[in-house]
């Protein structure tokens, strides 16, 4: 039994000094192995990663051309608008400015017409008192006169008047001022 003992121990040894001899031999090819793998492993990470960045990179950059993009035609868009409205603007302020002038144009044309309607008015009242003057006058002179007083010059003018005023005069004053602008009989204003 210790025969047998020992043959196993001089096998144990003799086969660690094998392994000991073949064990670096077979250490440096695994390491050699391993060391491939991971080279061939490596590089196509490093690749694919670098492929990843790119590809991010180019992304980022198209969606950056594409904001400027649209940038510049929001622009361009704005400066269209902007000119949009400093026509429109434009246009505005040269109706305000025509505006303005025929709102001045029709007040003066008012105020001209009232003016001619005042004047018109003033005529007419005047023309008319002449008139019912001039016919108290005549009716004053067709009046008995006692004899040895003349008549005034006043019932003389306003006799020479009453007949060239008479029906003519009637006639203007209501084709000019119209039904209800007629003054009264008595001179009153209307």
């Amino acid at each position: 039994m210790i025969q047998a003992l020992m043959l196993c121990g001089i096998g144990m040894l003799a086969g660690c000094l094998l392994m000991l001899l073949f064990f670096p031999l077979v250490h440096q090819r695994a390491v050699r192995i391993t060391r491939q793998h991971v080279v061939e492993a490596v590089p196509l990470a490093i690749n694919e990663i670098q492929a990843d960045k790119d590809h991010l990179r180019a992304q980022f950059a198209m969606s950056v051309r594409r904001l400027e993009i649209s940038i510049e035609e929001m622009r361009a868009r704005a400066a269209g608008q902007k000119g949009e409205i400093g026509r429109q603007s434009a246009e505005i302020s040269r109706l305000h400015v025509e505006l303005d002038k025929k709102n001045a144009l029709i007040f003066a044309l008012r105020t001209r017409e009232a003016v001619r309607k005042s004047i018109v008015r003033r005529v007419a009242k005047t023309l008319l008192y002449i008139y019912v003057r001039s016919n108290r006058k005549k009716q004053k002179t067709t009046a008995p006169v006692a004899p040895g007083i003349e008549p005034s010059f006043e019932t003389s003018v306003g006799t020479n008047l009453a007949p060239s005023l008479g029906p003519t005069l009637e006639t203007n004053l209501g084709s000019s001022l119209g039904v209800s602008e007629q003054p009264s009989v008595a001179g009153s204003p209307t």
